[in-house]
């Protein structure tokens, strides 16, 4: 428990200086959330672990987006911040719990002076209080930290102008992309209640933009990445891996983009009898990614065609990337087979032309 009031104080006290405290026109919005549901194992011999259900308690701090940028106009003014949740695994004894620390995006769908409606994305780090080191029962996950993503959907009541009640459903996912094995990794899903306070209204100075009228670009994009894996036999070895990629992406409105690519990786968890070029397998690809400017979002599926892996024919990859001023890209993101994490993929590219200097002068 030290360590997660240790957490909550970091959190807060650090975000509010660094989001509100210096501009005291933005609004902050805390959001208290309370959880009831259970973990979904990912294997039957799973089951008899889940002993109870899954019990989680959350707080958020958000504040709206600036109401100037083109994409808070595109997602409906939403607001953003970060949370803190506590969740139990199903077992508190073999299981224990976690403690999660993430970044929010809340964005509405249908917005009325009294009932609304609106989905989350939530992305951050995960500790486990009880890893596979302190219970060989935890056999899903054998890392303290891990990652955390989560979508949540929710229907909310405008009490009165700083009271709102909101309730709706969470479905969650923890793994560590298989940096350690086993990573089997924990799902769950959860009916949740909240009450959130606002402290000051928002912005009503929001800048609206033609969307009929915004072009679409063509753009082109190189990314290299690297990173660690563990092999499937819990071994303590680290190998390292690498992608490469070439893609054609066609962007529309600045909110959404369809995308064409290749793809050539580096695996060295192979047998170490194996030639260098044995490492090597490459594919092509094709996906969706989102955009909240400066940020994109990526879902992918690819096809193997050059050495095919004999138990895989297709690959999968999720991302976030970070879209610089002078066309430079970061990426983290994970390449998967079905729902099993094959790599982590951390990487760096360059793409032209840069829609996000687009942007800003539409913005101006």
């Amino acid at each position: 428990m030290k360590l997660t009031r240790r957490i909550i104080i970091i959190v807060f006290v650090g975000i509010y200086n660094g989001l509100y405290a210096q501009d005291s026109t933005r609004n902050v919005i805390i959001d208290v959330k309370v959880s009831y549901g259970s973990v979904l194992p990912h294997y039957s011999f799973m089951n008899y672990l889940i002993t109870e259900a899954q019990k989680s308690f959350e707080i958020q701090t958000r504040t709206h987006t600036n109401t100037k940028h083109l994409s808070s106009y595109l997602y409906r003014f939403p607001t953003y911040g970060v949370g803190y949740n506590y969740t139990s695994l199903g077992n508190p004894n073999k299981l224990g719990g976690a403690s999660i620390l993430f970044g929010v995006l809340d964005i509405p769908i249908i917005e009325t002076p009294l009932f609304s409606w609106f989905y989350q994305c939530n992305l951050g780090f995960a500790y486990l209080h009880k890893p596979l080191e302190k219970s060989i029962h935890n056999i899903a996950m054998s890392s303290f930290f891990n990652f955390f993503i989560g979508f949540d959907m929710y229907a909310q009541y405008q009490i009165s102008t700083n009271h709102v009640i909101r309730t709706g459903i969470d479905i969650s996912h923890l793994s560590n992309g298989k940096i350690k094995t086993p990573n089997l990794g924990f799902n769950s899903v959860a009916l949740s209640l909240s009450y959130i306070h606002n402290f000051g209204m928002p912005c009503e100075n929001r800048v609206c933009y033609n969307s009929r009228t915004l072009p679409s670009h063509s753009t082109f994009s190189y990314i290299v990445s690297g990173g660690l894996k563990s092999d499937e036999y819990l071994s303590p070895e680290r190998f390292l891996t690498s992608s490469s990629v070439i893609e054609y992406q066609k962007i529309f409105r600045y909110k959404y983009g369809l995308c064409l690519g290749a793809d050539v990786f580096y695996d060295s968890s192979k047998p170490h009898t194996a030639k260098f070029t044995h490492m090597l397998n490459g594919g092509i690809h094709t996906g969706v990614e989102v955009y909240f400017i400066p940020w994109g979002f990526t879902m992918q599926t690819g096809l193997y065609v050059i050495q095919k892996p004999s138990e895989y024919t297709q690959f999968y990859r999720v991302a976030i990337r970070y879209y610089g001023l002078q066309s430079y890209i970061l990426q983290f993101g994970l390449k998967t087979h079905n729902t099993t994490a094959d790599f982590l993929e951390i990487g760096v590219g360059y793409r032209f032309p840069n829609i996000r200097t687009y942007a800003a002068r539409i913005q101006q």
